[in-house]
C-alpha cells in the first residue's frame, strides 16, 4: 500500500487545484476562502487521518483497531470544520455539497492514476467509508446546537470577523504609500487615506469604506496608471490635487483562487523629489563636465607646448646621450598627456571616454618606448629589463598607440615600484582562441613582492593600492590599474593578473589587434563591383582637396562643399552613400549638421553614414533630446589608411585590395623633415597633380586666414580670431605642418577665453611659420617628381 501513500503524498497541489476547481464550477465558492493556502489546508487535515489509516491497516482489513483510530481522527476533523462554519453562518447544506467534491477529488485521484484494480478498489472504500463516517458526525453534532447556542456562535463570530476586519481596514488606511483597489472593470472601490488625500483632498480615514467617495480626478488618471505590465511597476505623471507628481506605479491583480473579487491593486510610491534630485545631479554633472572640458583644454595646452618644444630640440645635433634623455622625455610627456586625458575622462565617470584611434605602429619600438621611461628607475635599483617578443607575431600591428603605450607603462611603473631585486619582463605574443577573435597578449612580468591571497579583483577599483609589508605605491592615488581596466576595455580587451612562481606578479593584457593596414597603390576601376559617392563637406579648400584624392585615390566619387547648408542642398537632391563631414565650421557643427540630416525625409539621404573629422575626438558625443551619434569619427591629421579602415566598417563594398605599405609613421619617421612626413605621403599617395592642388588650396587660403586673423586682433573680436585661428589649424593639421597648428589653436584657446593679452605679435610670429611652410612647400611644387621629393 506504500504506492498508495506516495500517490497522496506527491499529488496534494493537484488535489488542491481539482477541489477549487470544483467550488468554482459548481457555486460553491460564494463563502469560501480567497486564498490558496486556506484550501491546502483543508486537504491536509483530511489526507493526514487517510495515510494514517493506510499505515495502519496495512494487508489486514478496514475493522482493525489503527484503522479505526483514523476513522475518529477523519470524522473529528470534519466535526470540528462544520461547527467552525456553523458559526460563520453557512448553512448545513451548503457545507455537505462542498464536502461532496472534497470525496470527488480524492476519487478522481485514484482514477486518473493506473494502479492495480484490488488496490483501486480498496482505496475508494476507505474514501469512501471515511467521508460517509465524517457526514454522520457532523451531521449529528450540527443538529444537536439548540437554537440559542447556534445564535450565540453567531453573535460570537460575527464579533471576532468584525474585528479582524476592522484591524486589516485599520492596516490599509495606515500605509504611507497611495493604495487604489479596482474592480474587474478597472473602476476605483476603495482608497486607503493616504489615496484619499491625493485625489479627494482631506478627508477622516475610512471614507471609502464607510462613505460613499467619487473623484472624477482620480478616474481619469487610471489609465495612465496601468499602462505599464499588468503586473509590474513603471513610473508615470498623475495630476493630483496639488498637481502633477511623479510615481513609481506598481499594479498587482488581487491574489483570489475563488475568483470572488477579480481586480487590481495599484501603490503609488511619489518620486518627485527624488526625480527632482536626480535632475539636479545631472545638471550639475554637465556643468562639472563642461568644467572638465576647459580645464582639459588648459591642462594640455603647456603639456602641447612640452612635447612641441621636445621634438624641435630632437631635429637638432644632438650627443646619444642627450638624445636618449629626449627621448625619454618625449615618452614621460606622452604619457602625462595620455593620463591627464584618462583622469578627466574617469572624473566624469565615462568608460571609454575617448575613442580609439587605430595607427599602425612596431611592436618592438612601441615596447622599447615604454621600457625607456622605466629605466632609470629600474637602473636604480639594479632591476634587468628584458624584452621578450613571439617571432610568430608581425612586426608592425595596428591599434592605439597612446592608449596601448599608457596602459604598459603603468603596469611596468608598478612593477618596478613593487620589486627590489630580479628583473622586469615585457613579453607580447600571438594568442589564438576558439570561438572568438585572434588576440595580442602583452605581459608584463615581476619578481617582485607579489599579490595579496584571494580574489584580485579590487585591485582594478580606482583609489586601491596593494599594501604589503609597508610596500604600498608611494606617491600614487591608486588610480594607475583602474585608469589602465578602463582603457583596455574601450579597446576591447581584457585585463588580469595572477601570480608569478615562485615571487612576483603577472599582469596580462589580452587585445585584438589587427596586422597593419596597407594603403592603396593604384586603384582601376574594374577592379571595383560598386564605387561609393561621398559628400565631402569642410570649409577649408586645403581639406577638402585632401578628402577628394585620397577617396578617388581608394576609387570612389568625391564630391565636396564648403559649408553644412550647401550639403544639405545636395543630399536633398541626389543620393549619396557616405557624408564625410568637419566638425566645426562658420554655419554648424559637424554634429548639428548630422541631426539635419536624420531629419531629411526618408527618400532623401536621411540614413545615409556620416563620418565625423576633429581634431578633438573626445568633443564629438551626442548630446541633448534627439541627437544622433556619428556613423564614424576620424582624428585630424588622418591618413588614407585611416580612411580606408573607416569606409570599409561603413560601406557595403569592401575598399580595393591592392594595398602596399604607405610609408613610415610620421612618429618613426626619419628626423630629417619630420614635419612635412604626412604631407610626403599625400605625395606618394596622390599624385603629382592632386599634389600641386593641395599645395595651391593651401597657399591660397592662408593669407586670408591671416589677414582676418590680423584684423580681427586689432578689432578685438575675439570670436572672428578663434574661427580664423582654428580654420588655420586644421588646414595645416591634415598636412602634417604640426607647429603651425599647434601655434594656431593654441591663438584659437586664448581668444575663446577672451585673453586680452593676445597681440599683434604673436599674430606676426604665426605668419612668420605659415609664410616659411608655403615657401617650401612650394618649393616641393616647382619640383614634383616624387623621386626627388
Amino acid at each position: 500500500m506504500h504506492r498508495l501513500e506516495a500517490l497522496i503524498l506527491e499529488n496534494e497541489d493537484w488535489l488542491v487545484d481539482r477541489v477549487v476547481y470544483y467550488a468554482v464550477a459548481e457555486g460553491f465558492s460564494e463563502y469560501t476562502s480567497t486564498l490558496r493556502e486556506a484550501w491546502r489546508a483543508s486537504i491536509c487535515g483530511l489526507s493526514s487521518p487517510i495515510l494514517e489509516a493506510i499505515a495502519a491497516a496495512g494487508d489486514t482489513s478496514n475493522s482493525q483497531t489503527g484503522f479505526g483510530k483514523a476513522r475518529e481522527s477523519i470524522v473529528a476533523f470534519g466535526v470540528d470544520q462544520a461547527l467552525k462554519h456553523r458559526a460563520r453562518g453557512i448553512q448545513l447544506t451548503d457545507f455537505l455539497g462542498l464536502l461532496k467534491y472534497y470525496r470527488r477529488a480524492y476519487l478522481d485521484l485514484i482514477d486518473e492514476h493506473s494502479m492495480p484494480d484490488s488496490d483501486a478498489r480498496r482505496l475508494r472504500g476507505w474514501i469512501l467509508d471515511f467521508f460517509d463516517q465524517m457526514e454522520i458526525g457532523l451531521c449529528g453534532e450540527w443538529i444537536s446546537a439548540s437554537d440559542v447556542q447556534r445564535l450565540r456562535d453567531l453573535q460570537n463570530r460575527a464579533k471576532s470577523l468584525t474585528n479582524e476586519k476592522n484591524k486589516y481596514l485599520t492596516i490599509f488606511e495606515s500605509i504611507r504609500e497611495p493604495v487604489i483597489l479596482l474592480d474587474a472593470n478597472h473602476h476605483p472601490t476603495h482608497l486607503n487615506h493616504a489615496a484619499h488625500l491625493l485625489f479627494c483632498g482631506e478627508v477622516t480615514p475610512g471614507a471609502s469604506y464607510y462613505g460613499a467617495s467619487n473623484s472624477p480626478l482620480l478616474n481619469t488618471q487610471i489609465t495612465s496608471m496601468l499602462e505599464g505590465s499588468p503586473d509590474g511597476g513603471h513610473d508615470a505623471v498623475i495630476k493630483t490635487l496639488s498637481g502633477p507628481r511623479e510615481f513609481n506605479v506598481n499594479t498587482q491583480k488581487m491574489l483570489d483562487v475563488s475568483h470572488k473579487f477579480d481586480g487590481t491593486v495599484i501603490i503609488l510610491n511619489d518620486v518627485s523629489e527624488y526625480k527632482r534630485a536626480l535632475r539636479r545631479a545631472e545638471a550639475a554633472d554637465q556643468a562639472k563636465s563642461t568644467f572638465l572640458a576647459a580645464m582639459s583644454h588648459e591642462i594640455r595646452t603647456p603639456i602641447a607646448g612640452v612635447l612641441g618644444l621636445a621634438r624641435l630640440l630632437r631635429d637638432t645635433e644632438l650627443t646619444s646621450e642627450q638624445s636618449r634623455h629626449v627621448d625619454g622625455i618625449l615618452s614621460s610627456g606622452e604619457l602625462l598627456a595620455g593620463v591627464v586625458s584618462d583622469i578627466l575622462d574617469f572624473s566624469q565617470a565615462e568608460i571609454g571616454g575617448r575613442t580609439p584611434l587605430p595607427k599602425n605602429f612596431d611592436v618592438a619600438g612601441l615596447v622599447s618606448q615604454v621600457l625607456l621611461v622605466v629605466e632609470r628607475a629600474a637602473s636604480e635599483k639594479g632591476l634587468k629589463l628584458v624584452t621578450q617578443i613571439n617571432p610568430d607575431l608581425p612586426q608592425q600591428l595596428r591599434g592605439d598607440t597612446s592608449m596601448i603605450r599608457q596602459v604598459l607603462l603603468n603596469l611596468a611603473h608598478n612593477a618596478v615600484k613593487f620589486t627590489d631585486t630580479g628583473e622586469i619582463t615585457v613579453r607580447v605574443a600571438p594568442l589564438q582562441r576558439a570561438g572568438g577573435p585572434d588576440l595580442v597578449r602583452f605581459e608584463v612580468i615581476d619578481t617582485g613582492i607579489g599579490l595579496p591571497n584571494g580574489p584580485k579583483a579590487w585591485l582594478f577599483d580606482p583609489f586601491t593600492q596593494h599594501d604589503r609589508g609597508g610596500a604600498s605605491l608611494k606617491g600614487g592615488v591608486g588610480l594607475g590599474l583602474a585608469i589602465c581596466k578602463k582603457i583596455v576595455a574601450s579597446l576591447g580587451g581584457e585585463i588580469r593578473c595572477c601570480a608569478n612562481r615562485p615571487s612576483g606578479s603577472v599582469f596580462q593584457v589580452d587585445l585584438p589587434l589587427q596586422a597593419a593596414i596597407s594603403v592603396v597603390e593604384e586603384v582601376s576601376p574594374q577592379s571595383q563591383v560598386a564605387r561609393a559617392r561621398v559628400l565631402v563637406v569642410d570649409d577649408d579648400m586645403a581639406n577638402r582637396a585632401v578628402a577628394e584624392g585620397y577617396l578617388e585615390k581608394l576609387g570612389h566619387f568625391a564630391t565636396s562643399v564648403p559649408s553644412a547648408s550647401e550639403a544639405l542642398e545636395r543630399l536633398n537632391s541626389e543620393p549619396f552613400d557616405l557624408v564625410l563631414s568637419d566638425n566645426r565650421m562658420p554655419d554648424v557643427t559637424g554634429l548639428e549638421l548630422l541631426t539635419r540630416i536624420r531629419a531629411l525625409p526618408a527618400d532623401r539621404n536621411a540614413t545615409v553614414p556620416v563620418v565625423i573629422v576633429t581634431a578633438s575626438v573626445g568633443d564629438v558625443k551626442a548630446t541633448g533630446p534627439g541627437a544622433a551619434e556619428p556613423d564614424g569619427v576620424l582624428g585630424k591629421p588622418y591618413d588614407i589608411a585611416d580612411l580606408s579602415h573607416v569606409l570599409r566598417s561603413l560601406l557595403p563594398e569592401p575598399s580595393p585590395s591592392h594595398l602596399h605599405e604607405m610609408a613610415a609613421d610620421p612618429m618613426t619617421a626619419p628626423q630629417e623633415d619630420r614635419e612635412l612626413a604626412i604631407f610626403r605621403q599625400h605625395m606618394s599617395c596622390l599624385g603629382p597633380e592632386r599634389t600641386r592642388r593641395i599645395i595651391e588650396a593651401f597657399t591660397h587660403s592662408t593669407p586670408i586666414h591671416m589677414a582676418n586673423l590680423h584684423d580681427c586682433v586689432s578689432t578685438g573680436d575675439w570670436r572672428g580670431v578663434s574661427s580664423a585661428a582654428h580654420a588655420l589649424a586644421g588646414a595645416a593639421g591634415v598636412l602634417g605642418l604640426e607647429e603651425i597648428s599647434q601655434c594656431a589653436r593654441k591663438i584659437e584657446a586664448r581668444a575663446e577665453v577672451g585673453d586680452k593679452t593676445l597681440s599683434p605679435d604673436d599674430v606676426f610670429s604665426l605668419e612668420h611659420k605659415v609664410d616659411d611652410a608655403r615657401r617650401r612647400l612650394l618649393e616641393l611644387s616647382a619640383n614634383m617628381e616624387l623621386g626627388q621629393s
